[in-house]
């Protein structure tokens, strides 16, 4: 049995490196898809040890494996109503000595998939303000 994957980009990943090598078996085809793609990220999605919290819109860190340490580190999404607000939290995480390379990409990567920041926050130059209680309301009715 192929091994369940949760990491809301591996999801992607293996689909299109799939589609790349021309493998067209159950499961990797089109309309196999999961539409990870074309879906808001729910609660519980995962970025390596970045976890989407609905509930209260946090993006937490959590040393675990398993996700399920008490004190992950997190960052307050509803907090990031604008372009300085987004950058002081990511180098306020990104600054912790804990945090790995490889981890500040899967931060970003999921800032990126959650909040969509260069459309909705800094486009063109300008500064926005941004809702996320709205726009993921919005964004998660949306059908793919």
């Amino acid at each position: 049995m192929p091994k369940k994957i949760k990491d809301y980009r591996e999801q992607e990943d293996v689909f299109y490196h799939a589609q790349a090598r021309g493998d067209n078996t159950p499961g990797n085809r089109l309309g196999d898809l999961p539409s990870v793609m074309f879906r808001a990220p729910k609660h519980g999605d995962t970025w390596g040890p970045f976890k989407f919290n609905t509930k209260n819109f946090t993006l937490e860190f959590h040393r675990s494996s398993n996700h399920r340490d008490y004190n992950p580190y997190y960052i307050d999404l509803e907090r990031c109503i604008d372009s300085s607000h987004m950058l002081d939290a990511l180098f306020q995480m990104g600054n912790k000595v804990w945090l790995s390379t490889v981890n500040r990409g899967q931060l970003l990567e999921a800032v990126q998939d959650i909040m969509e920041p260069q459309a909705w926050l800094c486009s063109g130059g300008r500064d926005k303000t941004f809702d996320i209680r709205k726009y993921y309301r919005n964004k998660a009715k949306k059908k793919p």
